[in-house]
């Protein structure tokens, strides 16, 4: 078992209306599944540390007058985890920073935010690697990039043979 979780919050221009979520639901999945990741969103999350972190019970309903959705990316809909999404990566030894991307499904990520960010609903989304069961707080916050920036500012951030942990802002492109 890996020691990540890829978690995030999509974050709404307005409160979208009962049908129109229920759609947007369908997209996430269908983008996801176009991209070969899984995503949980709002009360599907089934990760039990990723509940935890948006304090989520068994029984809560997501409140979207919040104007954000909750949501986890797994490897697939069987499973809570993300091992073959952050496995396979190759790293430098003078540097620690990531070489190749390999076999994990890192470059997948990158591919679903763009494509998701295309979405008239969409104000932004907050995506975070974290670290599993601790809570160390991300060794990078608040990095404002564009979708299409995603593995090339991993790649530069250093790590320790991991997954560097961050919290990475997605805007529209153009935005800040």
């Amino acid at each position: 078992m890996h020691d990540e979780m890829i978690t995030g919050k999509i974050y709404f221009l307005r409160v979208p209306f009962e049908r129109e979520y229920e759609d947007f639901i369908a997209f996430l999945i269908r983008c996801a599944v176009d991209n070969q990741i899984w995503i949980n969103a709002g009360e599907q999350i089934r990760n039990p540390d990723a509940r935890y972190k948006y304090s989520m019970d068994s029984g809560e309903i997501i409140d979207l007058s919040k104007k954000y959705l909750p949501f986890e990316i797994t490897d697939n809909k069987d499973t809570d985890e993300c091992d073959r999404i952050t496995s396979g990566m190759w790293y430098r030894d003078a540097d620690f920073g990531i070489a190749d991307w390999g076999s994990s499904g890192i470059p997948n990520i990158e591919n679903f935010l763009v494509q998701i960010m295309e979405h008239d609903l969409i104000r932004y989304v907050h995506i975070y690697i974290d670290l599993v069961h601790g809570y160390i707080p991300c060794a990078y916050e608040n990095l404002d990039i564009n979708a299409s920036d995603f593995c090339r500012t991993l790649m530069s951030l250093p790590n320790h043979y991991g997954l560097p942990t961050g919290q990475f802002n997605i805007r529209k492109f153009g935005d800040r």
